[in-house]
């Protein structure tokens, strides 16, 4: 998830418990702490998300791509012009 959605997203949740907060109790320092514990709560899972993502195991595909092997079925694009080059 990028930045920007991800700030998008926590804003939204934000005003959100901080209005639905102060509405069930009437109270501005509920509100606060409610508030401040969901928007800790969201940059904490935020944070797990992308360690997540940067440990998860590759795929093979994604390993050849990175290493810069080819896989036996993708066609060498230099071989097509080397057999131009003769024919002519």
């Amino acid at each position: 998830m990028p930045f920007r959605t991800f700030f998008c997203i926590l804003l939204l949740v934000t005003c959100t418990s901080a209005v639905s907060a102060y509405a069930a109790s009437l109270s501005i320092f509920k509100a606060f702490a409610v508030t401040l514990a969901a928007s800790v709560f969201l940059q904490v899972v935020y944070f797990l998300s992308l360690l997540f993502m940067s440990f998860r195991p590759t795929r093979e595909s994604d390993r050849s791509i990175h290493s810069g092997t080819r896989q036996a079925n993708q066609p060498q694009k230099h071989d097509r012009d080397e057999t131009e080059l003769t024919c002519h």
